[in-house]
């Protein structure tokens, strides 16, 4: 592309010759780009969709770039090509790609004696603290944040998620009235920290929404739904009162008794990922 000519010589070069962004599928490129009064870098962003080699969609935004600094720059970039490959990017628009990237810093100051007159535990302190991160954007942009984080924080991130909710109202309310992506979430968290139990009865419980319709259908990625195998439950199964119970396979007493305890051992077996200095 031909950048603006009123960018600073060094951003010209580097968007020159870093872009376009390319996958087999798609392609990311800069239709403008130039520096506003607050010398902050503004483009006209381009993502295009290909299939059979032809392109079939066109997305064009105008998006910030940042402050007019090369590392800055070249950092978004880095971002930009690692989402093109990770991205639905039928669902994703330009800005997404090229929005700053939020990686996830290690913990480097875990308060213990705070946690302990809490009646917590170390375990208890690093899930609060891999919560404030996550949403230290704000709650609404905590996807976007955890989207840039590696699988070790993002699995914390979740399984404390999960605890919470289905801990809390159980899988019916969460799965009826959850983000899609915290339904995707949780789940890929208790297969990652082998919580064979409650992984399936929490398919059960999508397998329920699939024989019966919900709002979640209508939104959720349906290619993740047949990739996850979800099927619609057993005769045996087809109440949520099988679920949703104090039984021994129960929602409620699997979050205790299994996704708590792996919870901690996750966490145990990824402390370097998560914190600064030893367990």
């Amino acid at each position: 592309m031909m950048a603006s000519v009123d960018l600073p010589p060094d951003l010209a070069h580097l968007i020159e010759h870093a872009l376009p962004l390319r996958t087999a599928d798609a392609a990311l490129d800069l239709a403008s780009a130039a520096l506003d009064e607050q010398r902050r870098v503004r483009a006209v962003a381009q993502l295009l969709l290909y299939e059979d080699g032809a392109v079939c969609d066109v997305k064009e935004q105008e998006v910030d770039l940042g402050p007019a600094e090369l590392d800055s720059l070249r950092e978004r970039i880095a971002a930009a090509a690692s989402r093109l490959e990770r991205f639905d990017l039928a669902v994703t628009m330009p800005a997404e790609l090229l929005r700053a990237h939020t990686p996830f810093v290690r913990i480097a100051d875990i308060d213990l004696a705070s946690a302990q007159r809490k009646g917590q535990g170390k375990h208890d302190a690093v899930r609060d603290r891999v919560r404030a991160q996550a949403h230290a954007h704000g709650f609404e942009e905590r996807f976007a944040v955890l989207a840039d984080w590696g699988d070790a924080p993002r699995t914390v991130y979740f399984l404390d998620v999960g605890g919470a909710m289905l801990g809390g109202n159980g899988l019916e309310t969460f799965l009826d009235q959850s983000d899609p992506d915290d339904v995707v979430g949780v789940l890929e968290a208790l297969d990652a920290a082998g919580c064979e139990r409650l992984a399936r009865r929490y398919r059960e419980g999508l397998g329920l929404i699939a024989a019966h319709g919900a709002q979640l259908l209508d939104v959720i990625n349906l290619d993740w739904l047949e990739r996850e195998k979800i099927e619609p439950p057993p005769a045996a199964l087809e109440s949520w009162r099988a679920i949703d119970s104090w039984e021994a396979d129960g929602t409620w007493t699997l979050v205790k008794q299994e996704l708590a305890p792996a919870s901690e051992r996750f966490i145990e077996a990824h402390w370097d990922e998560l914190v600064v200095g030893p367990a």
